[in-house]
């Protein structure tokens, strides 16, 4: 979570709209997690870091009260803070991993966006639920004229490595955006690895469809149907979520 969604200005201290994400932090940690809570506040200033690492552990910890046990650290680099914990086992019924699935679903949506003087249209199909996550599903096809660069993305330049970075889900309704899941923690100046379809070398050829997936984060609660944010393509409202 970024410095800016829970702290006053370069303080340690959190805000109303801090609390209010915490809040929802708390409700997801008590479905979903056990045993150990650990929070790693990130900031250039080691002792802030610390600060900002303790006070959400505070708050989370008021919410959630006892069955955790709970860390706080400082780490001088970044920005933000990082709560990490362990899914509850899928033996409870808590974590439902999808089956193998042959083939997508039928398209529900389309979008086309320019990139430069070519185009391409981005294809929606229902997104599904693996575990903790949301996989959001889709093919795009390059329009013309031209081939596409084979190592196409669609970044966002605050999570630099990922091929769909740009790309998230929003409950329709609420203000939380969830964005690409990162594997491991981040390295400062570096790109870094995100669960979606890597560096791989894409169709480049004109009406070839690419299909691409990222794993998302899935808000709490039983969701069926999101707002997906594509980024170059704008928006799609009422995903399906099976």
């Amino acid at each position: 979570m970024r410095s800016d969604a829970l702290f006053e200005s370069n303080s340690g201290k959190l805000s109303s709209r801090g609390k209010a994400v915490l809040g929802d932090v708390a409700q997801e940690i008590k479905a979903r997690a056990a045993g150990a809570l650990t929070f790693d506040g990130h900031a250039g200033d080691a002792k802030l870091s610390g600060e900002r690492a303790q006070a959400v552990l505070d708050e989370v910890k008021g919410k959630v009260g006892a069955g955790f046990t709970y860390a706080a650290n400082g780490k001088q680099d970044g920005d933000g803070v990082d709560v990490t914990y362990q899914l509850k086992s899928s033996a409870s019924g808590s974590v439902q991993l999808a089956s193998f699935r042959v083939r997508d679903g039928q398209k529900v949506a389309s979008r086309t966006a320019p990139f430069g003087a070519a185009k391409r249209r981005l294809e929606v199909k229902p997104f599904y639920r693996d575990g903790a996550y949301i996989v959001a599903v889709f093919d795009i096809v390059n329009e013309g004229p031209g081939t596409t660069p084979p190592d196409a993305s669609y970044p966002n330049p605050s999570y630099p490595g990922g091929v769909f970075g740009a790309f998230s889900i929003q409950v329709p309704g609420k203000k939380d955006v969830y964005r690409a899941v990162r594997v491991g923690p981040p390295t400062p100046g570096r790109p870094t690895n995100y669960v979606d379809a890597g560096r791989a070398v894409f169709r480049t050829a004109v009406n070839e469809p690419v299909r691409g997936f990222v794993y998302l984060p899935a808000p709490p609660g039983n969701v069926t149907s999101v707002t997906f944010d594509a980024g170059p393509f704008g928006k799609v409202e009422k995903v399906p979520v099976s």
